[in-house]
């Protein structure tokens, strides 16, 4: 049942991004790594691996659904920029957050990684949906 959601939302990001295949990736800190080491970015709900990706100095858009980003966003140690989508008190769970908004996020995380190479992001700490 969760596999087949998570198959659903990743078809509807594919579609809403115009984008052919997203990447997911199986258990193993070492695949993790190594896919983030290669990455410019990621797009994920408030787990681990996004919290290793904002190490790591990733662009990052994270989901959030009962939890606040103002206390629980990634931080980076370059300001590379993160953006959190979601959370209390307009949403108490991540499927609740349109995929438009957090797909905006993403747009905007992008924009500041490309046009602010090697400086802090200049973006809120979670966004309007």
């Amino acid at each position: 049942m969760i596999r087949l959601r998570v198959t659903s939302m990743l078809q509807e990001i594919e579609a809403v991004a115009n984008v052919d295949v997203l990447v997911g990736i199986g258990p193993g800190l070492r695949a993790l790594f190594a896919l983030c080491g290669t990455g410019h970015g990621m797009v994920s709900v408030d787990t681990g691996p996004a919290h290793v990706a904002g190490a790591l100095g990733l662009a990052l858009a994270v989901l959030y659904g009962a939890e606040s980003p103002d206390y629980w966003l990634p931080r980076t140690p370059c300001g590379s920029p993160v953006l959190g989508v979601g959370g209390p008190p307009d949403f108490s769970r991540a499927e609740q957050v349109p995929v438009d908004a957090l797909f905006n996020a993403w747009l905007a995380v992008t924009e500041v990684r490309e046009t602010k190479r090697g400086h802090p992001a200049a973006l809120p700490r979670s966004a309007a949906v």
